[in-house]
């Protein structure tokens, strides 16, 4: 193997591990509570939403800051992170550095209390807070800032997780602060919500320039304590008798999420918190049958544990309406650090996920662990989803960046029958002696991406093997934007596949 691809491979594993064990749930130190994690992931999205609009000079601005970000994510240096991540979204819209005040807002975060409490709380608070320090925290400007905080509704599943209802909740607008205050806060006594999820929207406006200080989510749910004892009971249950189906498993993993977002815990994402419990609810009024949750009638986002031989696949899953008799699936498999979310949430601000439902195709993203790969293999998966709903095994695709692309590697060799078509972005694997099948191949990096050795090495094992690959290079890429920059070849190329799939087989 060559040196670069080595050492990228021991990159993306040292980090991997490190970034498992600072979130694992055992863990004693600050960022157990993902505070941190939560925020990268918040402000990747808000780099990734410019970046889609940017011109091409703006995105060029930003790569040396994206490689400085992914290489201070990769050292654990994640403040770091975050500020050269906030200073490549300023480079997306000006080639100037950001101003006093910009820098200043960038630099906050926003925390809401009660994530998740009884209907019957009338009371929020909201406050403003550093996220990480400034070189001139207080270098005596004084300019007044303005906060504007409004509460959407969640819509329902069938509008996809994090849509917005059209009506809203008019909150409030700060009287100005300075930016000398370290702290701000907001409470509202008498903030009356009824059950379900809601997304608090906040901006600042300087000088009638509006700045996104991003959304988060907050869940109200009636008789909430009675109601998390009872799937207590359930999962206690469970654990005792053992039973491993994968309505079980999800139940018992609902009920930890929920538990902790309930405790105040700062979770990895955003999680509609009072849909999650009614989820477990009717997996536990079914006695554990997945189908009572996902059938004909499902549409939209999900978060279920698969399970199997007492092994389990953690899964975010999307199901958009019906298009034709059957869905196409796609896998997508994150790269290091990540999670099941990651597609969903970021990699283009969810832009992969969004294309599959426009096509009427099933997206789903396994949890991928540093050791114990996805849990279940892709067929066994794949198996499941079949069970509840209509699958077309002509058209069935893998996508994979970094970790993730060997992943997609690895899988397609286990499977050689199963994918159609395989992408790897960022990334590739070997295969040695085995065979990956006859499925034909996208693999793309940048010109600026660590992972481009082993993309490469990927191509040429492929087609030393007589496979049929497209290879792309992206200009001014480097490793993160290389899943958002590369994604609209992505798609065309498994267009193609499915209009000849379907050609063929139908």
């Amino acid at each position: 193997m060559r040196q670069k691809q080595k050492a990228a491979l021991l990159t993306i594993f040292c980090a991997a591990l490190a970034l498992l064990s600072i979130c694992s749930p055992n863990c004693g130190s600050n960022l157990c509570a993902q505070e941190t994690r939560y925020e990268l992931g918040r402000r990747l999205k808000r780099f990734e939403q410019q970046w889609e609009i940017a011109d091409l000079h703006g995105r060029s601005r930003s790569t040396a800051l994206m490689e400085k970000t992914v290489s201070s994510f990769f050292s654990l240096r994640l403040l770091d992170a975050a500020k050269s991540l906030d200073l490549a979204t300023v480079a997306l819209r000006q080639s100037r550095p950001p101003g006093a005040d910009t820098a200043w807002l960038m630099s906050r975060r926003i925390d809401a209390t009660p994530l998740l409490s009884d209907a019957t709380n009338t009371e929020l608070k909201l406050t403003l807070k550093s996220f990480y320090p400034l070189t001139q925290e207080n270098s005596g400007y004084n300019k007044k800032i303005h906060i504007r905080f409004a509460i959407y509704p969640l819509a329902s599943r069938g509008e996809y997780a994090l849509a917005f209802d059209k009506s809203k909740v008019p909150l409030h607008q700060s009287d100005p602060i300075a930016r000398q205050a370290l702290e701000q806060c907001w409470t509202w006594q008498n903030l009356e919500l009824q059950e379900g999820d809601y997304v608090i929207v906040a901006k600042a406006i300087i000088n009638g320039i509006e700045i996104d200080l991003g959304n988060f989510v907050i869940s109200r749910v009636g008789q909430l304590e009675s109601r998390l004892s009872s799937i207590d009971k359930a999962s206690e249950t469970l654990r005792k008798t053992g039973i491993k189906s994968s309505g079980d498993v999800t139940i018992a993993n609902h009920f930890s999420l929920l538990k902790n977002i309930n405790s105040g815990l700062v979770q990895e994402t955003d999680y509609p918190a009072s849909r999650l419990l009614l989820d477990a609810e009717t997996l536990m009024k079914s006695n554990g049958d997945c189908s009572a949750l996902l059938n004909d009638q499902f549409i939209g986002d999900t978060w279920i544990s698969l399970a199997k031989d007492q092994r389990t696949a953690n899964i975010r899953l999307r199901v958009p309406p019906k298009r034709s008799e059957t869905y196409p699936v796609l896998f997508l498999f994150h790269g290091a650090g990540g999670s099941e979310n990651m597609f969903f949430e970021t990699y283009g601000a969810g832009r992969a996920v969004q294309f599959a439902a426009d096509r009427g195709w099933i997206a789903v993203a396994p949890r991928q662990r540093l050791l114990g790969g996805i849990g279940l293999s892709s067929t066994e998966i794949f198996e499941e989803i079949a069970r509840y709903f209509p699958v077309d095994r002509d058209r069935v695709f893998f996508m994979g960046h970094s970790m993730g692309a060997m992943q997609a590697a690895q899988q397609t060799v286990q499977a050689p029958d199963l994918p159609s078509a395989v992408v790897a972005l960022g990334g590739g694997g070997r295969f040695g002696s085995r065979e990956p099948g006859a499925a034909p191949w996208f693999i793309a990096a940048g010109d600026r991406d660590f992972g481009k050795s082993g993309a490469r090495s990927l191509v040429d094992a492929l087609t030393a093997k007589g496979k049929t690959v497209q290879w792309k290079e992206y200009p001014q890429t480097e490793h993160m934007v290389i899943v958002q920059a590369s994604l609209d070849d992505v798609f065309a190329f498994l267009d193609a596949i499915a209009t000849m799939n379907r050609s063929e087989n139908h």
